[in-house]
């Protein structure tokens, strides 16, 4: 007498539906530890501006980098009033104002100076991308318009380069002004 078993074979072939799920969520894994490890590596930080809402969401990294404490979202308003050196408000207003441009690319990037709570200045290299719906390839076969969403991007302090080029610049122009003279006399 035969017994016909009910058990399901633990080493059945999976569905290639599960199969491909598992194998995208491992790639994702993987690529957010890559960029996580990158991210560390360089002292970046990151961010997302949420155009309409005009709300941005910074990591531990990024609010560091500029010196504000842990915290909730941030206006972009009070982020300009906060932390953008005086001098560079303008230009980093015009930036972003081209980022989120519908006509254009959505590219942000720009050197600002951050000023931290405890005076000190830091000069910071912003990068971003702008998200917009729709995106361009639907915009390129229907007439719409498409708008900006959100900002996502990346800060690095680059205090150390520009003390560079100040020196560079310093020692050059010394250079310059001593190689007119003639004579020691005219130190």
């Amino acid at each position: 007498m035969s017994r016909v078993s009910n058990r399901v074979s633990l080493n059945a072939t999976p569905s290639p539906l599960l199969s491909d799920e598992r194998v995208s969520r491992e790639g994702l894994c993987e690529s957010e530890a890559r960029l996580r490890l990158a991210l560390d590596a360089s002292g970046m930080g990151t961010f997302i501006w949420h155009v309409e809402e005009e709300r941005g969401e910074l990591d531990a990294r990024m609010r560091a980098l500029f010196g504000l404490p842990a915290g909730g979202p941030l206006s972009l308003h009070d982020a300009l009033e906060t932390f953008v050196h005086p001098h560079d408000r303008d230009r980093c207003m015009e930036a972003l104002g081209r980022a989120i441009d519908p006509d254009g690319t959505g590219e942000l990037r720009e050197e600002i100076r951050a000023l931290h709570p405890d005076g000190t200045e830091r000069w910071m290299s912003i990068t971003g991308q702008t998200l917009f719906e729709p995106p361009l390839d639907q915009v390129l076969f229907a007439p719409v318009s498409r708008r900006a969403v959100r900002v996502a991007g990346v800060a690095a302090d680059i205090t150390d380069r520009k003390r560079r080029e100040a020196n560079r610049g310093f020692l050059a122009d010394l250079a310059h002004d001593f190689s007119r003279l003639s004579s020691a006399d005219e130190i």
